[in-house]
């Protein structure tokens, strides 16, 4: 992590090569974060929590685009999942991913790269498939 920037960038050679992961950032560590290379922004907190952070009036003063698009983690489902690779996609790049951790932007970010990838459960190899799932206490199941 970029401590200057608050920044975390995967390395990676795919189309979303270059885009960032945020949790909260300081003033002095957004405004690096706008000057290190960013086209554009994905905050997946409620659009209130960017305005009164003023993270839109700084993008919008630096002329980046931001997308808001609350991915609340109690209510996650394959249609929020979709619709937030979506959002992801439709921006210019490279992005940064922004919500409270950086938990939600690295998911967005792991599911933007498989979907980029063609990578889905049914096309995976048997021979790499998993052979172990887990129950909502994460016991291993077989």
């Amino acid at each position: 992590m970029d401590h200057t920037t608050g920044l975390l960038r995967p390395a990676f050679d795919d189309p979303l090569a270059g885009v960032a992961l945020a949790g909260a950032l300081t003033p002095e560590q957004l405004a690096a974060a706008i000057s290190s290379g960013a086209k554009s922004w994905l905050y997946l907190n409620p659009e209130c929590k960017a305005e009164e952070s003023g993270l839109k009036s700084a993008l919008a003063s630096a002329g980046l685009p931001c997308a808001c698009f609350e991915v609340d983690k109690d209510a996650l489902t394959i249609e929020v999942a979709v619709a937030a690779v979506a959002a992801l996609t439709a921006l210019p790049q490279p992005a940064v991913i922004q919500c409270s951790t950086a938990t939600r932007a690295g998911a967005v970010l792991l599911l933007a790269l498989a979907q980029s990838r063609r990578l889905n459960f049914a096309g995976s190899s048997p021979s790499i498939a998993p052979t172990r799932f887990v129950d909502e206490k994460f016991n291993i199941i077989q």
